[in-house]
């Protein structure tokens, strides 16, 4: 039991890829942020964590005393450096430059009717049966749109999705991480070598094919635009799904808010904030690393440079210092600045597009299956590391009638 156990002794133990703490995390965190908010664990080799908002949104901010150009995987992930990510501003700065208007709120809202047409489309086979897997939506919808901006065939999605979910949770295994890793690098290094001699598209592919990134020397090479390629498949592939599932849970489990969101469906000033609750509430990605570079002290820690640092956005979104009742979703909340996409120079540039496939998601299956619930006793399981992903949630609903 937590409550027997002292902060310090929960911090030494304190593992990202333990499922006893990914399957319940947040009373660890409470515990943690009350007595142990800056601690060091002994768990993958050793590390330093950081959990309460403050300090994590402080940490993120800092690129040049907490950097990213190590790594932000623990233990490392097996592929080279992921772009921009594992990049520190300027050759960072200068990268998410040739990325961002591809991935802007424009061009996100602009695909928004497709996503919803395509929700309805995967939604329609189960309607009359009134049972669906809802994995099957969570991993369909961001997966199938977010390929199409990049500029990957669909169609690649089950393979892709195997090499992510091993890359990302399996790390247990370091055999399969390993050859996992080399198949998905092999695969996007022959796609970009066989899109640049093709005429180009409107995709990020092209894009990065025709930027100009200073920082980097100019125009980039294959292998750096595979090391952004490869990042923004983990994005997503991954995270939005785990909100969606997430999300749905909690509304399956929470009359109030089904209620709530059933009586706005069609009211767009009620969505934005809604939606970015259920993203400070799912916190997908709950935790990553930082490379200490000097000497400094954090909540009263002393941590040297050649540190590892983990900042923990799942506690941070659940702190009771920032947010108020942190553990419940309120629809409305104002202001909500939570780290769901991380912070400063290195926050998430899939945001935009993150945020319509949630709001699509979550609208659709209430559009259509309103009274849709879990089972009484169902209780999720998830994968584990350093994003916490339900594996699965099955659900039933009165059927639609032919």
């Amino acid at each position: 039991m937590l409550q027997d156990r002292s902060p310090d002794a929960l911090a030494a133990e304190f593992d990202h890829f333990a499922e006893d703490q990914v399957e319940h995390p947040y009373d660890l965190y409470r515990r943690l942020r009350d007595g142990c908010p800056v601690g060091r664990s002994e768990a993958q080799g050793g590390f330093w964590f950081a959990m309460r908002y403050d300090d994590v949104a402080a940490i993120v901010r800092n690129f040049r005393t907490f950097s990213n150009a190590d790594g932000v995987a623990l233990p490392p992930q097996p592929t080279s450096p992921m772009y921009p990510v594992e990049l520190d501003p300027p050759q960072h700065t200068d990268l998410k430059s040739a990325l961002v208007p591809l991935l802007h709120i424009s061009r996100a809202e602009a695909i928004a009717g497709d996503v919803e047409a395509e929700v309805d489309r995967v939604l329609e086979p189960f309607l009359a049966s009134g049972a669906i897997e809802l994995a099957t939506l969570a991993d369909h919808i961001p997966a199938t749109f977010a390929l199409r901006v990049i500029g990957i065939d669909p169609g690649d999605q089950p393979q892709l999705l195997r090499w992510v979910d091993c890359l990302t949770h399996g790390r247990s295994d370091p055999s399969a991480v390993v050859e996992a890793g080399a198949e998905f690098d092999r695969f996007i290094l022959n796609l970009v070598a066989q899109r640049r001699t093709a005429p180009r598209r409107d995709d990020i592919i092209s894009a990065l094919f025709d930027a100009d990134v200073p920082g980097m020397g100019g125009q980039l090479n294959d292998d750096q635009i595979r090391r952004t390629v490869v990042l923004l498949v983990f994005g997503g592939l991954h995270t939005t799904r785990s909100a969606i599932l997430e999300s749905l849970f909690y509304i399956a489990r929470h009359p109030d808010v089904r209620e709530t969101i059933l009586a706005h469906l069609d009211d767009d000033a009620f969505w934005g904030p809604a939606v970015d609750e259920f993203l400070r509430y799912s916190a997908p990605t709950q935790i990553l690393k930082r490379k200490v570079t000097a000497p400094v002290e954090i909540g009263g820690r002393k941590l040297e440079a050649g540190d590892d640092l983990m900042v923990c956005y799942g506690s941070a979104n659940h702190d009771e210092r920032r947010f108020v009742d942190p553990e419940r979703v309120v629809l409305d909340r104002s202001p909500n600045p939570h780290l769901t996409f991380g912070g400063g120079p290195h926050r998430c540039i899939g945001q935009y597009l993150a945020r319509v496939f949630l709001r699509s998601a979550i609208r659709g299956v209430l559009k259509r299956m309103p009274d849709y619930k879990v089972a009484a006793d169902f209780e999720p399981r998830y994968q584990v590391g350093e994003a916490r992903a339900m594996i699965s949630l099955p659900v039933t609903f009165t059927p639609l009638k032919p």
